[in-house]
């Protein structure tokens, strides 16, 4: 990586690790999607000590033995949760000195974005979670934080229901995604919700409705997605309709 020069050499020689103390560091993963026109996210039920048989974000701790870094750290846990190579990224440091009982731990927030057919038919649970679930993020009345969360059968999950910090990182994480929908190209990461393929304009429009928490007027909607994507070539027709409520033109992105 770097070439060291002789004096610094001769100092690791005599350098002890064991003089400095060394947090736990880890990954959290909170894979998004969205279904049933809402944001929903994947939890898994935590099988041992600390917070057994509460739910929690997955993730995992960083395998030095592997010299991985945190990137690759997040991609494998994501990869192990669901089976998929999907959109991460980074949105926050969580590092309050008692969020987990065992030890010193430094958790690193990513975001997965995952289309939800795809999260659907490969969402597992690991070997450190009894059970994994969709839950739907039910926002409250500032829609900046979360009321509770519930699944498809109607089961509420409440903050003090969550593990460790992990009530604190899902509201951040939500903050995250609203606040990229504000900047310019900062949001194509929603397309990453989408059939890669092929998509209409509603579609699209569900997203951005689902992370807001309110409807949006669809002309206007309509107007700027021309504008900001297709008149910059950004995304283009394929010359196919959809058969919707009416037929609606197919779209799909240009070398996003």
């Amino acid at each position: 990586m770097y070439n060291l020069s002789d004096e610094v050499k001769e100092f690791l020689k005599t350098y002890k690790v064991g003089d400095y103390e060394r947090p736990s560091v880890t990954v959290d993963i909170l894979i998004f999607t969205i279904f049933n026109n809402r944001l929903n996210l994947l939890l898994i039920k935590r099988k041992a000590c600390p917070f057994k048989n509460k739910w929690a974000i997955p993730g995992g701790f960083l395998d030095l033995a592997k010299n991985e870094t945190i990137e690759q750290a997040a991609d494998r846990e994501l990869f192990e949760e669901t089976n998929i190579k999907g959109y991460l990224e980074q949105f926050g440091v969580f590092s309050e000195p008692d969020r987990d009982p065992r030890t010193r731990v430094i958790s690193n927030g990513f975001v997965a974005l995952v289309p939800s057919k795809q999260l659907i038919e490969n969402m597992r649970a690991g070997d450190d979670a009894k059970e994994v679930e969709l839950f739907e993020i039910i926002l409250d009345n500032s829609k900046t934080d979360f009321s509770h969360l519930q699944n498809i059968y109607g089961f509420k999950i409440n903050k003090e229901d969550l593990a460790f910090d992990h009530a604190e990182i899902i509201k951040k994480a939500l903050n995250f995604l609203q606040q990229k929908l504000l900047y310019g190209n900062s949001k194509f990461i929603f397309f990453s919700f989408l059939n890669k393929d092929s998509f209409i304009i509603s579609d699209l429009q569900r997203v951005y409705e689902a992370i807001k928490g309110e409807k949006l007027i669809t002309s206007n909607f309509r107007r700027d997605f021309i504008k900001r994507y297709v008149k910059e070539g950004l995304a283009e027709e394929t010359g196919e309709l959809r058969k919707h409520q009416r037929p609606a033109k197919l779209y799909r992105l240009r070398g996003i």
